[in-house]
């Protein structure tokens, strides 16, 4: 390793350094260089273990925004002094405490809360210590980051959900493909699966935590195949996606107007808006389309085949009863087209949504010859 980072806030070395935690009579107790004396005795050990040459930081709460506790004026002064002990190389300070459900969240923003809201506290940590500064908090988007590191704010920029839904991020950025970034939404389903003892998945990047099975990289497949995919969900539009990467005819079948299944009801809601970015925008657009082509007809005068009973009597096969129920529940569906222009072998792929088209009724539907 190049370096560690010690998490201070909501473990050992914060208890002893908020006032809500630390009971103790001195010499770890009571004032604040005594609530900071284990901290520091720590970072002395590692530093005479390790050397100057390795990096060393502390990741802690500058603010924990409890009555009793550590105040933004405490924050202040425990960073001056990490600064000038010469221990560390760095800080990373977040804002807040996790000791509650509730508290969690203001530290690790959820879905529906607002973006960076911590950005500006960590920008004043970095203006009064004038040392390399790190931060984390909801910070979804290469934008914001940008804003942070170009403003002064932060050193580097904590992204780690926003990573778990795209870990191709850093070389996007640097091949200039920052619109085919795939948008972490905020719904810390993968937080959730950690708390709860599970591996670390995505909600809206099914191969994240399954990359031994579903890798991120999508090869081509050996024979080019034709695919229907019933229903233009999330799940739906993912198949059509990979399908159609792997270089397959994508046929997509779904009875509302617009794709999207029941994201596109939960996004109407403010503190689920987030969820669109699942089913739309610009990451959809940068690789590959689903184009609506027009409505299923199911065709004229078919009949279903017959099968013969020894009396005479003659009923559908049953195999032609299921057809008919099928076509009967795809018929006036609308009918999409998923595509994926050359290369079509990245990552990044995902179909996006055009305007709808009506086709004339004259015109047979895509893929069906004409019965002229």
């Amino acid at each position: 390793m190049d370096g560690i980072e010690l998490q201070a806030y909501g473990h050992l070395m914060d208890q002893f350094w908020s006032p809500l935690t630390n009971e103790l009579d001195g010499p770890y107790g009571g004032s604040l260089d005594n609530r900071l004396r284990f901290s520091f005795d720590v970072l002395k050990e590692i530093r005479k273990r390790v050397g100057p040459g390795f990096i060393v930081g502390v990741r802690y709460t500058g603010d924990e925004m409890l009555e009793g506790g550590l105040a933004k004026e405490d924050g202040l002064e425990i960073s001056k002094r990490l600064k000038d002990s010469d221990l560390v190389d760095f800080l990373n300070v977040v804002r807040g405490h996790i000791d509650t459900d509730a508290g969690l969240t203001d530290v690790i923003p959820i879905q529906g809360m607002a973006n960076s809201p911590h950005l500006d506290f960590a920008g004043e940590i970095r203006a009064a210590t004038n040392f390399p500064t790190f931060h984390a908090a909801k910070i979804p988007d290469v934008a914001t980051a940008r804003h942070a590191i170009a403003s002064g704010k932060l050193d580097m920029v904590g992204m780690t959900r926003a990573h778990m839904t795209d870990p191709h991020i850093v070389r996007k950025i640097i091949e200039k493909r920052e619109d085919d970034i795939r948008p972490c939404v905020g719904a810390n389903y993968c937080l959730d699966r950690i708390n709860q003892g599970g591996a670390a998945y995505s909600i809206h990047n099914a191969a994240t935590g399954r990359e031994s099975t579903m890798p991120h990289e999508i090869s081509g497949a050996d024979a080019r195949k034709k695919i229907v995919i019933i229903g233009a969900g999330p799940a739906g539009m993912e198949a059509a996606r990979v399908a159609a990467e792997r270089g397959h005819e994508v046929v997509v079948f779904e009875a509302a107007n617009d794709p999207g299944g029941q994201v596109r009801l939960t996004a109407q809601s403010h503190r689920r808006a987030e969820m669109i970015s699942i089913i739309d925008g610009a990451w959809r657009s940068a690789r590959s389309t689903l184009q609506h082509v027009g409505r299923s007809r199911d065709r004229p005068g078919r009949k279903a085949r017959c099968r013969h009973h020894r009396d005479g009597r003659s009923a559908p096969h049953r195999g032609a009863v299921r057809g008919q129920r099928v076509r009967r529940f795809l018929l006036g569906h609308h009918l999409w087209r998923c595509e994926a222009p050359a290369p079509m072998f990245s990552s990044s792929m995902t179909p996006a949504i055009t305007p709808a088209c009506r086709l004339p009724k004259s015109s047979p539907m895509p893929g069906r010859r004409s019965r002229s």
